[in-house]
């Protein structure tokens, strides 16, 4: 499974490497993105102590972004994408950044959605 944070690549990284690389990020805004040579790719937007997750079976796919149904959709929360780039989703969308790593360490093992999480197909 291959680790990208912002702009740096840090190519195919242990399930221990990846959990110490996402606590270790301090900056407000990241960009993570985990993939598989198979297919399945998983990306985590980081906002402080919140993020927001989108799941990709395959190159191409409109995916799977993660949805809190006790949060506001009609507020929203903004993310600083590695190009500079800013996007705004829904606070539904969001999750915890605990919840959001959690859910990458699932990913590197399973190559599927963490269905502790809801998720909206879009």
């Amino acid at each position: 499974m291959n680790l990208t944070i912002g702009n740096k690549d840090y190519g195919k990284v242990t399930v221990d490497y990846l959990a110490q690389m996402l606590r270790s990020i301090t900056e407000q805004y990241s960009e993570i993105w985990l993939t598989h040579a198979d297919g399945p790719s998983l990306c985590c937007l980081k906002n402080g102590n919140d993020a927001f997750l989108m799941y990709l079976r395959f190159e191409g796919d409109s995916g799977y972004v993660s949805f809190s149904p006790e949060r506001s959709q009609t507020d929203f929360i903004d993310f600083i994408l590695a190009n500079g780039q800013k996007d705004s989703y829904p606070k539904a969308q969001a999750v915890s950044y605990d919840e959001a790593t959690s859910a990458c360490e699932k990913f590197w093992f399973t190559k599927e959605m963490d269905r502790r999480l809801q998720w909206l197909q879009v």
